[in-house]
C-alpha cells in the first residue's frame, strides 16, 4: 500500500473538519440524471442554451459524465452541442 492503514485517535480535545456540505443530503445519481435531462429537454424544446456555472474541477467532470452517459443512453442525440469554458477541468 501506498499509505499506511490510519490509526484513530484515542481521544481529542476539539475536533475541526471540513463540512462544506455537512448538512445536505445529496441527491441520488439516478435522481439526478432524470432531472438534468428534464432541464436539458426544456430548454431544447424552448430553442434555448444552457450555462452551467461549475466552478469545482471534480462538479464539471460530474456533469460532463452524467450528459456523456445521457447521450449513451439515447436519452439525447449525440449531435448536442457542449462547450466546455474551463482551463483548469480541461486539462483534467
Amino acid at each position: 500500500p501506498l499509505l499506511p492503514d490510519p490509526v484513530s485517535p484515542e481521544k481529542a480535545d476539539y475536533l475541526f473538519i471540513e463540512s462544506t456540505y455537512g448538512n445536505k443530503v445529496h441527491e441520488d445519481v439516478e435522481s439526478r440524471s432524470r432531472r438534468l435531462l428534464s432541464i436539458i429537454e426544456h430548454a431544447l424544446q424552448d430553442g434555448g442554451v444552457i450555462v452551467i456555472p461549475a466552478f469545482s474541477v471534480g462538479r464539471t467532470q460530474e456533469l460532463l459524465f452524467d450528459i456523456e452517459q445521457l447521450i449513451h443512453e439515447h436519452a439525447l442525440q449525440d449531435s448536442l452541442p457542449i462547450i466546455l469554458d474551463s482551463p483548469l477541468a480541461k486539462k483534467v
